[in-house]
């Protein structure tokens, strides 16, 4: 089953408080003491803690303002202004901290925001900075007018699965804000770039390097398919590093593509969708068959494969030549590029790559593969031309296939 455990958001409203407040009377200004609940974004009022709510209230976007009296917290509604008071400073201090981060946040309250990063179609990427902290992050913007209403859907499942996730693996989502019309997501800056481009201009790359790499990736990948989460678009261009040092510090991200494979009831979801990356697609995803967490695990098999040989295992002159080599999985260890790397390696690349989903390798299994455990692998440097890899010179097909039968 999904867990529908959150993420600890810097700023972000936190997801249940409860207690005691005082509120108001409207005529006689008798103070009444009131159990209220906030939970994503809603104020609910009980009678006692056990029972259900007599009235709730949307705090989105409503104001709060310290009001002038000993303790009294003031909710500025469309049409009417309610008062609470606290017993005490601790509990005002903590109702008031937990009313303003439910109700409507501007971004640029908590970050400074500075120079674009990049632009896509969606939206912009800008550097920002933490307020409080000082520390560097990604800010990316998007324009919730700029998606049609099945892509507003796709939206909406990303920011879900960012809000569910937190692992070493993954980049690390800092907050959310939203608004009508543009959502706001902060992100873990990633001064090291892309993996390849790492791999590219480094001057040396050994089988215990792409070993240890391959076992950062997969320890990502086993963090979502247990949280019933698959990616559905490992590639080099979504394999990112904190930064340039070695031993390089890997992380997954963008998770655009990414969908749930297990319901809310805890029952399998298979997707159906033809969607992904050419080269990294996985046999069972052209062939419109359904499918879930083993296409992560082929991508894998690519990622070793041109990790090891510099070159990728599915190529032709066109879309339908790769997909058949694919599909057939065809693909060799020409000894020209393969010659010294070891036959447990090759193994494990061969394990990844199995047409068969139900044969191909789990997460599990690929960590426990004998190459993977392996106390000594060659630290000898791969011999083979990796200035391919880098982003500036790659030739790989990228087009992108996102239909909408889902």
């Amino acid at each position: 089953m999904i867990s529908t455990e959150r993420a600890s958001f810097r700023h972000a409203s936190p997801e249940l408080i409860e207690g005691w407040l005082l509120k108001e009377g409207k005529l006689f200004r008798t103070k009444n003491k009131r159990f209220l609940r906030i939970s994503n974004g809603t104020l609910s009022n009980h009678k006692t803690e056990n029972e259900p709510a007599t009235w709730d209230l949307d705090l989105t976007e409503c104001k709060v303002r310290e009001g002038p009296r000993k303790y009294e917290i003031r909710l500025e509604l469309p049409k009417r202004v309610v008062s609470f008071f606290a017993e005490n400073e601790k509990d005002y201090k903590k109702w008031t901290t937990a009313f303003k981060r439910a109700c409507f946040r501007d971004v640029e309250d908590y970050y400074s925001i500075g120079d674009v990063l990049g632009v896509g179609a969606f939206g912009t990427v800008r550097v920002a900075y933490d307020k409080e902290s000082g520390e560097k992050v990604a800010l990316k913007i998007i324009k919730k007018d700029n998606f049609k209403a099945k892509e507003l859907e796709h939206l909406q499942r990303e920011v879900e699965i960012l809000r569910s996730m937190e692992h070493p693996n993954v980049v690390q989502t800092y907050d959310i804000f939203e608004t009508k019309t543009r959502i706001y997501i902060i992100l873990e800056f990633m001064e090291g770039g892309e993996l390849f481009n790492a791999i590219a201009t480094a001057g040396h790359f050994s089988e215990s390097d792409a070993r240890d790499i391959m076992k950062e990736i997969l320890h990502g990948v086993g963090y979502l398919h247990k949280r019933g989460i698959v990616h559905r678009d490992l590639k080099p261009e979504n394999i990112l590093l904190k930064s340039k040092d070695w031993p390089l510090e890997i992380k997954i991200a963008d998770f655009g593509l990414a969908n749930f494979t297990v319901g809310e009831n805890g029952t399998s979801v298979p997707l159906t969708t033809t969607i992904g990356t050419i080269g990294y697609i996985a046999p069972e995803v052209i062939l419109r068959q359904s499918y879930g967490a083993p296409v992560d695990l082929w991508a894998c098999g690519v990622i070793l494969y041109i990790m090891l040989s510099g070159k990728m295992p599915f190529f032709g002159k066109n879309e339908l030549e790769c997909f058949k080599r694919v599909v057939r999985g065809q693909f060799s260890f020409p000894s020209r590029y393969w010659k010294d790397i070891s036959k447990g390696a090759k193994d494990l690349t061969r394990k990844l790559l199995e047409v068969d989903p139900n044969k191909r390798l789990t997460v599990e299994e690929s960590l426990n593969h004998p190459w993977m455990k392996a106390e000594s692998l060659s630290k000898t440097n791969i011999e083979s031309d990796r200035s391919g890899l880098h982003s500036s010179k790659r030739k790989f097909l990228n087009a992108v296939y996102n239909y909408t039968n889902q």
